[in-house]
């Protein structure tokens, strides 16, 4: 007979992991368009099941140097900048994104590759609909980039160049599981719907947008030729 203690446990345990795999996943997506998913609020989330884990003694025995250099660049650039309005802006933003070190690393420690694909295919493809969505409702072949520069800064309040941000971030996203995935059909969906974003991007020429993709896939491929 089954202890139900540790059901509960073990119950309370996944509970716990998909959260934490979910709202670290959805931060990563969504991060470039914060103020319109709300992404702050997920990124709080898992940064404190990842606290409560044991998450930043993770992060401090393998990147100590690598933080304390980082403060110390953001105090210099601070103290030295003649736009420190704008300094401390892009300084907010990128502990912003380095606040997702200890969910990450925690996460990679308890590598499960099957949830991580479901969850990673899953996630981007909600993007993929709304993105699916937003192009045939703003479609207009003259004139479908201003379209949606328009739309993102009148109704979605964000910087246009932020949402092809995480556009970008989903191709990245949908290239892993295409990798990664173990089941053939999760292959397939994620290579389909990375053909609709490939598309997406090309149409909207954002050269920063590429530059920083193709930086992205360098550092990744050098990675992976050194495992």
């Amino acid at each position: 007979m089954r202890n139900p203690k540790i059901t509960n446990d073990n119950k309370y345990s996944n509970l716990r992991q998909h959260t934490l795999l979910a709202s670290t996943l959805y931060v990563l997506i969504t991060l470039p368009i914060s103020d319109a998913s709300h992404a702050p609020w997920a990124g709080l989330l898992a940064l404190l099941l990842a606290l409560s884990d044991g998450g930043w003694r993770r992060v401090m025995s393998s990147h100590r140097t690598v933080i304390y250099l980082t403060a110390g660049l953001i105090v210099f650039s601070l103290l030295t900048s003649e736009l420190p309005d704008k300094t401390l802006t892009g300084s907010y933003n990128y502990l912003r994104g380095m606040l997702l070190l200890p969910p990450a690393l925690l996460l990679a420690d308890r590598a499960d590759s099957r949830q991580h694909a479901q969850w990673l295919l899953g996630l981007s493809m909600i993007a993929v609909t709304i993105l699916i969505w937003l192009t045939i409702y703003l479609y207009d072949e003259a004139r479908f980039s201003n379209a949606l520069y328009d739309y993102c800064n009148n109704i979605l309040d964000e910087n246009p160049h932020n949402l092809i941000n995480s556009v970008a971030i989903t191709l990245l996203c949908l290239i892993a599981v295409t990798i990664h995935a173990h089941q053939k059909a999760m292959r397939f969906t994620a290579l389909a719907a990375s053909i609709f974003i490939l598309w997406l991007l090309v149409y909207l020429r954002s050269e920063g947008t590429w530059l920083a993709l193709g930086i992205t896939l360098f550092a990744l491929l050098m990675l992976y030729i050194r495992r």
